[in-house]
């Protein structure tokens, strides 16, 4: 040995020799209990299962890791041989780059934890697979001192620790407090006087068994059971994410409070919501408990990524199989191998491939998203084909009108087709070309038919520019027919490869054909002298511009405005075209002139200046800038009629020197650019709608099938201006063709441009698609099928008896379609008919995706059955194997959590290697292997727990117990703890007798503070409608839960929002909860409620309706100081409300129902107050 590692052991060993042992002379260290902790806490990290982070390949969580060589020949621990074992010299080496754990990791060991390796090793090493993963085996209870004290087994297991703690059990509870316990731990509800009485007149040994045989066949039972089953399952009504919109869940809701109710045995609880759909023949009553694992969050938010939210539902389901059935979180290792536990990396995207097999798409996109089940009883499918009998009735109807030989409405129909064949169908002319330009250097060539040809030149890229004219002065419109080859081999319009082109854009320009022609007719307006009105005083620019102070859009020069203080006044300002607007920023004046014409004009303005700006004539907007800007004058075209013309100009400072100037010359309007406003095309090719062609983007645009051209007929597209364009003395039509699409050589080939003036184009290019195509088509050219299309068209459209039936069957569907989204659905699993392949998602990156994985387990926990099948239901009998470590153990631990507040094993939702060692390890396994061998009985098992001796004792602790165990791990008596916050509403709706006993059925809304939806709420989904009569007065556990804006008391006393599974409830204490007992009108409303069962059920005096009031909301009788402070109390609450009666009034109004009116208000208002305090209590709403 080295000399300065001898100096090293022989400092560690003096300082060892001072320090006791925190178990002294005591039993030997325990691995799993003393060692693996220390392990996990301090060395796992970079010496545990993931292989990413492992340093020097030493693996401390695995016996070879601690006892084999490695490679440098050292040995992290040699039994019985300190100096040998190199963990341990390690661990005390004063060198600040051998000491471990590294002084930057910020985990020192403490002198107490070196000294317990130190006796782990000198008692030979002895090492343990952790606790958690290894088979529970039957054991009998340890012998005890004092075996009266137990009832069953639980006691044995208990009172053996005790005993060895030198702590005695507590004394047993009451009478009283033990039937009041019972009934809140497994009803969640108080036990009534009467049950009380018969309970406590029962002399019989068996008395208390079987008031728990009673509370358990009780419905409550499986409405309290079902309570902490929906936190484990994250139930909710509401997606979740984003909208957080409403879903129908409380089927499966229903479904956990019967199974309860009927004691399904775990096993098969388990199967069935894991894989009832994947069981023979599956019932309905089997689909829907597979709703467990469609409480998953979802999301309908446009933005989210699909394959992003798809991946997040497997994980949260892999996440919460994990949680309640093996006690364990597998979400690290959705990134990395697992830092603590034996599950790497592969395991968990083997086990996400079980659920990654479910039809659902990453976005919902229905109320409640496929796969659902609907739940359709034989009325609703006797209304259905009633329904369906009507609709059938009334499409005969319609087909006799629409199909079948009618003289008159035929007539009607030929009348329709000629006029829309001479207004617009035929109506078509040619545009003579003047100038052909390609951009490319290709070769235009215009025809004798009008046809236009490329040639030559075929580049990637082409902007064609044409120049044509027609004597026209009001087109409406522009046709262009892309026509097919002419006898070459490709047939196609365009000039690729296949005979495609794509037009991705189209503009358009109208100049006059003639313009001194133009300039010479033109009438210049006789303008009038200018009025002004303002300033107005505004705030910003963008409010003033927006804001219509007054004369918007025509002017009324007798109007004042301003509440009179403003008015028209006429102005010689603007005789110089120039004014000045000062005042500051959203200053805003008004201008108005009369312009008069003989006959009417299309006229330009030259208006400018540094201000915003806004223009109209005759009461229509013509030109619009909200920016401050300086702007050179820019032309403002308008329509002048024949006559007088309103011009008024809204101007807004956007500083200091505002001003405006217009041109004095009004001209006329010799070009202007054609907007278009609508396009339509008689086919189109999938993803080149013709409407691409208005847009600027080079992905978009019109193209067509090529094969579309062997018939021999050209392609047609329509343009619909938004203006009739044109000039009296002819027009010119630049005409720019765009052929920049990624796709190269896309331009046309051969085409043909047409102009019409049909004022009526917009009902042509209105039609379907498929009708304009046939109407384009000679009558006696048209198939038959297209004969009876265009009729059916006609008449469908204008002829009043199919409109009418129309209406009524459109009325009907209507009807039909709501009834059949009224009938109940349930959101359930079921597997895709070709199942997503699965991934190991690299560092959890749902876009990045590694090895492909097959369904499986982590092996190294327990391993996996090859008899089961590879999918859910061979993963629920994996879960259920009675071999397997976890499955007992977890459901056991949460039923004891239930009782006690606290499991055995205290991290109920970690058993892995970071959480705590049970309490009483012996019980925990006792318990999960007699639960298996009970056949999964969850009654049984609550029964054991109920009538134990361990659960009997009293909650009073003495002085000794807090000091030996602050925590009552060793349950030396029996813990208080504060009713979930369900239970605490239940219990003040009990005890008032306000309480429905319903059980089932859809989720109620009672009262909450207004306005909570509409602060967080996206819009549709900001309603909550108070339920009415006995439905406002339901157990919590039916009151709908939004997860974005969970119910407001419930979150007050710690209620989870259920996004994710919840193991176990916080528990705090705040003064916030007082207030909501004090003030919330649902508890109001009780103690209202409470105080008229006094006045009623209470007996005639004073001290009768005390007592009446603590035994039904305390289970017990009060002391006699007790009574004497409340009797006080109701006195002096009496005295004051007899002095101020609106008050009592004000108070016992509280509520959605009326007080009764036979008991004197002041009373009343007494005894709720007293009713009040008593609900208020921590001893009410404690158990225990």
């Amino acid at each position: 040995m080295q000399l300065s590692r001898l100096i090293t052991w022989l400092c560690f060993l003096a300082c060892l020799g001072s320090i006791p042992s925190p178990t002294a002379a005591a039993e030997r260290v325990r691995f799993n209990r003393d060692i693996r902790p220390i392990l996990s806490d301090h060395c796992y990290a970079c010496h545990g299962p993931d292989q990413k982070a492992l340093k020097a390949s030493l693996r401390l969580d695995l016996k070879q890791g601690l006892f084999e060589p490695l490679k440098s020949g050292e040995v992290a621990v040699v039994p019985g041989r300190l100096d040998e074992s190199e963990l341990l010299r390690r661990i005390v080496h004063g060198d600040e780059d051998e000491v471990m754990p590294p002084k930057k990791a910020g985990k020192p060991l403490t002198t107490e934890q070196i000294a317990l390796f130190r006796r782990w090793v000198e008692e030979g090493a002895d090492w343990q697979g952790h606790w958690a993963y290894v088979k529970p085996e039957h054991v009998e209870p340890p012998e005890v001192r004092d075996p009266d004290w137990a009832v069953n087994e639980i006691d044995g297991f208990v009172l053996a620790r005790l005993e060895k703690e030198g702590l005695p059990p507590s004394a047993p509870a009451s009478k009283e407090k033990l039937i009041r316990r019972a009934a809140l731990d497994l009803t969640g509800l108080p036990p009534t006087i009467e049950e009380i009485d018969r309970f406590l007149a029962d002399e019989s040994p068996k008395a208390y068994e079987q008031v728990v045989d009673r509370l358990l066949e009780s419905k409550a039972y499986g409405e309290r059971q079902a309570m902490f089953w929906l936190d484990l399952a994250r139930y909710g009504e509401t997606q979740g994410y984003h909208h957080d919109a409403h879903r129908d869940m409380w089927h499966w809701r229903d479904w956990v409070i019967d199974a309860f109710n009927k004691n399904m045995p775990f096993d098969q609880f388990t199967v069935e919501q894991l894989a009832g759909d994947l069981l023979p023949e599956p019932t309905r009553d089997q689909l829907i408990a597979t709703g467990f694992h469609r409480n998953e969050m979802t999301t309908s938010e446009g933005g989210a990524l699909p394959e992003e939210y798809a991946v997040k539902y497997v994980a949260g389901r892999v996440d919460t199989t994990a949680r309640v059935w093996m006690g364990t979180s597998m979400a690290c290792a959705e990134c990395h191998d697992h830092k603590y536990d034996p599950i790497k990396q592969k395991d968990y995207y083997r086990f996400f491939s079980f659920f990654n097999t479910i039809p659902e798409y990453g976005l919902d996109r229905q109320s409640n998203p496929e796969p659902r089940l609907e739940l359709r009883s034989p009325d609703h499918s006797k209304r259905l084909a009633a329904l369906d009998a009507e609709v059938a009735a009334l499409e005969l109807a319609r087909r006799k009108v629409t199909e079948e030989p009618n003289a008159v409405y035929s007539a009607e129909q030929t009348l329709w087709e000629t006029g829309l064949r001479e207004r617009i169908i035929d109506n078509w002319r040619p545009l003579l070309p003047v100038e052909l330009e390609s951009g490319s250097g290709a070769t235009l060539t215009a025809h004798a038919d009008n046809v236009i040809s490329a040639s030559g030149e075929n580049a990637s890229q082409d902007v064609y520019n044409l120049k044509l004219q027609t004597p026209a002065d009001s087109i409406t419109g522009l046709r262009l027919e892309a026509l097919p080859g002419d006898g070459t081999p490709v047939q196609g319009a365009g000039r690729g490869g296949a005979g495609e082109f794509v037009l991705t854009r189209i503009e358009l320009t109208a100049r006059s054909a003639n313009p001194e022609r133009a300039r010479a007719r033109f009438n210049v307006p006789e303008a009038g002298g200018w009025w002004h009105l303002g300033p107005f005083v505004g705030g910003n620019l963008k409010e003033a511009f927006g804001k219509n102070l007054g004369p918007e859009p025509e002017a009324d020069l007798s109007v004042t405005h301003a509440a009179g203080r403003l008015k028209w006044t006429a102005t010689e300002a603007l005789e110089s075209g120039q004014l000045k607007l000062e005042g500051g920023v959203g200053r805003t004046v008004y201008l108005h002139r009369i312009l008069k014409v003989p006959q009417a004009e299309r006229a330009e303005l030259m208006i400018g200046g540094r201000t915003a700006l806004k223009v109209w004539m005759n009461g229509t907007e013509v030109y619009s800038r909200d920016k401050f800007q300086d702007a050179e004058t820019v032309p403002v075209r308008v329509n002048l009629k024949e006559g007088e013309n309103s011009l008024l100009v809204k101007l807004v400072a956007g500083s200091d020197d505002g001003s405006f100037h217009i041109g004095g010359e009004i001209r006329p309007v010799l070009e202007e650019p054609i907007a278009i406003a609508q396009a339509r095309a008689d086919s189109s090719r999938s993803g080149y709608d013709i409407n691409g062609t208005l847009d600027d983007l080079i992905e978009t645009g019109w193209s067509v099938d090529p094969k579309a051209h062997e018939s021999g007929e050209p392609a047609r597209a329509w343009f619909r201006f938004g203006m009739p364009v044109g000039f009296a003395e002819g027009t010119e039509l630049t005409v720019r063709l765009i052929f920049d699409s990624p796709i190269l050589q896309a331009s046309l080939a051969r085409f043909r441009l047409s102009m019409t003036t049909s004022a009526d184009l917009t009902s042509f290019l209105d039609l379907p698609v498929r009708i304009a195509t046939i109407l384009g088509k000679p009558v006696g050219k048209r198939s038959e099928a297209e004969v009876l299309e265009v009729q059916v068209y006609h008449r469908e459209r204008f002829v009043e008896e199919s409109k009418s039936l129309a209406k009524i069957l459109a009325d009907k569907r209507t009807e039909r379609r709501e009834f059949e989204e009224s009938i109940p659905v349930s959101m359930v699993m079921r597997e895709m008919e070709n199942p997503r392949q699965s991934h190991v998602l690299i560092r959890g990156e749902y876009n990045n995706p590694g090895d492909v994985v097959t369904p499986g387990v982590p092996e190294s926990v327990f391993p996996w059955n090859p008899d089961l099948p590879p999918n859910r239901l061979g993963l629920a009998r994996w879960l259920l194997d009675p071999a397997h470590p976890l499955t007992s153990r977890v459901l056991v631990n949460h039923l004891w959590q239930q009782h006690f507040g606290t499991g055995l094993v205290k991290t109920s939702e970690d058993f892995g290697a970071q959480g705590e060692a049970p309490s009483h390890p012996g019980l925990l396994d006792w318990l999960a292997t007699e639960v298996v061998r009970s056949g999964w009985n969850i009654k049984q098992l609550h029964r054991l727990i109920a009538t134990s001796a361990t659960y009997r004792q009293d909650s009073v602790t003495t002085p000794e117990q807090l000091r030996h165990d602050p925590g009552n791990r060793l349950l030396a008596h029996f813990p208080r703890q504060r009713l979930e916050a369900e239970a605490v509403r239940d219990l003040s709706m009990s005890v008032s007798g306000l309480l429905s006993s319903k059980v089932g059925g859809p989720s109620v809304f009672p009262y909450q503070p207004p306005g909570l939806w509409e602060q967080v709420a996206f819009e549709g989904t900001r309603k909550w409608v108070q339920s009415q009569d006995s439905e406002n007065y339901r157990r919590g556990l039916y009151v709908y839960w939004r997860r974005s804006v969970p119910y407001a008391s419930f979150v007050t006393f710690d209620a989870p929002s259920r996004e994710t599974c919840t193991v176990k409830r916080p528990r705090t204490n705040t003064p916030l909860q007082a207030l909501v007992l004090m003030n919330d009108p649902v508890f109001l409303e009780a103690a209202r409620s409470f105080g008229e069962r006094i006045i009623r059920d209470g007996g005639a005096t004073v001290v009768d309706r005390v007592r009446f009031a603590f035994r039904t909301g305390l289970g017990r009788m009060p002391t006699d100081e007790e009574q004497q402070r409340v009797i006080r109390a109701y006195e002096t609450e009496f005295e004051n409300f007899l002095k101020n009666r609106s008050d009592a009034n004000q108070l016992i109004h509280v509520g959605a129902t009326p007080p009764r009116t036979e008991i004197d208000p002041v009373e009343l208002a007494a005894w709720t107050m007293v009713a009040q305090v008593l609900l208020n209590l921590d001893e009410t709403i404690t158990k225990g």
